[in-house]
């Protein structure tokens, strides 16, 4: 019980890292014309989807982009669950053929 109870909390203390960092973070941008700057990550995100928008994509197509991000992240973050289960040592020792 001890080590699922610490899998869960270092998984919702990720994932709540997580979701602060996707509101309210900001990264240093390294090309374009912010190069250098500090951004929120939400800036960022609007400027890029803004940027498909200008440059032909049309609504379905930013949808999709928006659903793939989306379904990414949350892709991440059950690999991150199901990582943090495995143990070393669970697996079974391999089974040995009767030689008759």
């Amino acid at each position: 019980m001890q080590r699922s109870l610490g899998r869960v909390l270092a998984w919702v203390v990720f994932t709540v890292g997580l979701a602060w960092f996707l509101y309210a973070g900001t990264v240093r941008v390294g090309a374009g014309h912010w190069l250098g700057q500090r951004l929120r990550v939400q800036v960022i995100w609007s400027r890029f989807l803004a940027f498909l928008a200008d440059h032909g994509a049309n609504s379905t197509m930013v949808g999709l982009v928006v659903l793939t991000a989306a379904l990414t992240l949350l892709g991440s973050l059950g690999l991150l669950w199901w990582v943090m289960g495995q143990r070393i040592g669970d697996a079974e020792p391999p089974v040995a053929l009767d030689e008759a």
